[in-house]
């Protein structure tokens, strides 16, 4: 009569929830982002290097505890989903936690454009809301 749950399960009944919400970009499941945080080791450090365009290139690389993984072949292939939050000194909203854009797990790197000058701040992962590091220059 009653069975055990699947893990999919669940993530195909967050995939509706959050089609419905409008919170996940068009194409994309819930099991995809969780199975990139749920079935590798490590969780992802992000780079953030700002532009005079008003740019910033953010670029994920893997994080181990007590190290940053090195370019080695076989570390290549760790990549994650990433929801990107921000908010600027023109516009600060702390608030807005929801994903403004997504850094995809097949892209080493996501170019985000429209930000300020580089004398105005910028403010990544606000409420610090994920699991990853940052590194700002």
């Amino acid at each position: 009569k009653y069975r055990n749950t699947r893990q999919d399960d669940l993530w195909s009944c967050l995939t509706e929830a959050a089609q419905i919400d409008k919170s996940l970009p068009s194409g994309i499941t819930v099991k995809g982002i969780m199975d990139s945080w749920t079935l590798q080791k490590g969780y992802p450090f992000l780079q953030v290097e700002r532009h005079i365009n008003g740019t910033a290139l953010l670029t994920q690389r893997r994080f181990l505890f007590g190290r940053l993984s090195s370019k080695r072949k076989h570390e290549m292939k760790y990549k994650w989903w990433i929801p990107i939050t921000f908010t600027t000194q023109d516009r600060p909203s702390f608030r807005h936690t929801r994903a403004q854009t997504w850094l995809r797990q097949e892209d080493d790197s996501l170019q985000v454009t429209g930000l300020p000058p580089q004398d105005k701040w910028v403010i990544f992962n606000l409420q610090q809301t994920g699991m990853k590091a940052f590194l700002k220059n």
